[in-house]
């Protein structure tokens, strides 16, 4: 938003010079406003995954274990979880955004990066684990995100994906069909 902000000013500045209802230049500012504002919200996203996926995990590399190893109580298991969970989550995600064939624009697989998205964010909210109340706190956030995971049957939803992905293909591959045929008419 730093970057757009004067140039905010600037513009409402010479449009209100210019007697243009005020209102609607408030509403189509405060729009802008937004935009710019959820594209740059993206972008710190974007680079934070990018930080998290390239940093090195550690040998457990299923979820499952990574959150049954933060329920555990033990010494610093926390502290392990809240460094591990968003490395292992960035790197799901960063694996779904570079799946093939346009598999990661199906609504399916969509929803599948959605629920990573947003254990990644809570889990980046948190403050770090070091006294009882933080820990109390963020093993509410694991168990939170552990049910969201167990309600969303991941495997099926990619699989629905993949179906998603061949239903859109064999339509294209109609259309061409029908678009060749109608060529090969006209040519004789």
């Amino acid at each position: 938003m730093r970057r757009f902000s004067g140039f905010l000013r600037v513009a409402a500045a010479c449009l209100c010079r210019n007697k243009v209802d005020f209102s609607d230049l408030q509403r189509e500012l405060q729009e802008v406003k937004k935009r710019v504002g959820a594209i740059e919200e993206r972008q710190t996203l974007q680079s934070l995954l990018a930080f998290y996926s390239s940093r090195p995990m550690q040998k457990l590399s299923n979820l499952n274990e990574v959150i049954y190893y933060c329920l555990k109580t033990g010494y610093n298991a926390e502290i392990f979880c809240h460094m591990e969970l968003p490395v292992l989550l960035a790197r799901l995600i960063m694996a779904i955004d570079t799946l093939p064939c346009g598999l990661n624009a199906m609504p399916s697989v969509l929803l599948v990066r959605n629920t990573y998205l947003d254990s990644f964010k809570k889990l980046i909210k948190c403050d770090f684990p070091d006294n009882d109340e933080r820990i109390l706190h963020f093993r509410r956030v694991v168990a939170d995100i552990e049910e969201a995971h167990s309600k969303r049957d991941v495997l099926g939803t990619m699989a629905m994906g993949l179906l998603e992905l061949k239903k859109l293909l064999s339509r294209h591959g109609q259309y061409v069909f029908s678009q060749n045929k109608k060529t090969f008419r006209f040519c004789f």
